[in-house]
């Protein structure tokens, strides 16, 4: 690993942000020979997930994860992104250590978690 995620993203944006749309391929293209060549591929889901990241702040956007015990069905999960800005990157993971409940971050800071598994930590710690 050279380089995090965050600073592959925002060195991204920062060339995307000046390239001429009719050589943005090129310059896709070129990252993606740069992170090959600082032998970051098996980090590349990672890389990409800041992207993701990057780009909703710049729209204005929160990336908002929740996590769930459980699979949750797709009647849930189109509410919960009704919810939201189409701005904000929605996220679903599913976690089976959490026991029972949902977690929700937004941006990086745990905002609500009424997870069975913090509230046995919270019990006996």
């Amino acid at each position: 690993m050279k380089y995090a995620p965050e600073l592959y993203a925002q060195a991204f944006f920062s060339v995307w942000d000046t390239t001429p749309p009719r050589k943005r391929s090129q310059c896709l293209k070129r990252f993606v020979q740069t992170v090959a060549k600082y032998g970051d591929n098996a980090r590349f889901r990672k890389i990409v997930l800041a992207l993701e990241e990057e780009a909703t702040r710049r729209k204005g956007g929160r990336v908002v994860e929740f996590e769930f015990a459980r699979p949750i069905s797709p009647s849930l999960l189109s509410r919960l992104a009704d919810a939201f800005s189409p701005r904000d990157l929605i996220r679903v993971r599913v976690k089976p250590d959490l026991i029972a409940g949902v977690r929700m971050v937004v941006n990086g800071e745990r905002q609500l978690d009424t997870t069975l598994r913090r509230k046995i930590d919270d019990m006996f710690h």
